[in-house]
């Protein structure tokens, strides 16, 4: 990681502490942990754990002067709100099943890379996936690559971005 960035790493919660001592030991500063609320979890069809409705990110920084772009109080919460991708926003295959399982909703990335990159700053996600990281980093006026080793979530990632009008924002690379 180069000086002064952040990472963030969506994790299950039951092993936070040890991806917290893990980075670390490689000179990472947590920072905080951030909690997105599903308001409409998966079904549990075993009926045997309450439902996964809490998915965390936790945040790591190296240096100092790394960004934090603080907003209102009222948008600062440690958390947020917001349904599991449905509708228009949940990609699918070409048979209609669900595409990518951890589809993350656009509104979560785009407040998150808010809050941790400035206007033209490069964004690096090294598991793409379906490349919504790419797309708010597009619609945020951030440099954005994408890692995907997936070629259906690759190919979907690219397809979102045809769709969104080209600029200069380096989005499908660094210039």
């Amino acid at each position: 990681m180069k000086e002064n960035a952040v990472l963030g790493v969506w994790f299950a919660e039951a092993y936070s502490g040890d991806l917290i001592n893990i980075c670390k030991n490689r000179c990472l500063e947590y920072f905080d942990t951030f909690y997105w609320h599903k308001t409409n979890p998966m079904p549990q069809v075993r009926k045997r754990h309450f439902l996964s409705s809490v998915e965390t990110c936790i945040f790591f920084t190296k240096g100092k002067n790394y960004t934090f772009n603080f907003s209102t109080q009222n948008k600062m919460h440690n958390s947020i709100e917001s349904s599991i991708c449905i509708g228009k926003e949940r990609l699918k295959d070409e048979t209609g099943n669900t595409l990518h399982p951890t589809q993350k909703p656009l509104k979560i990335i785009k407040h998150l890379v808010k809050i941790f990159s400035n206007i033209d700053d490069k964004v690096l996600d090294p598991f793409s996936g379906t490349g919504t990281t790419n797309v708010a980093c597009k619609m945020l006026n951030r440099k954005c690559l994408g890692i995907e080793n997936n070629k259906k979530y690759y190919l979907s990632s690219i397809k979102r971005l045809n769709e969104i009008n080209r600029t200069k924002s380096g989005v499908l690379g660094w210039l």
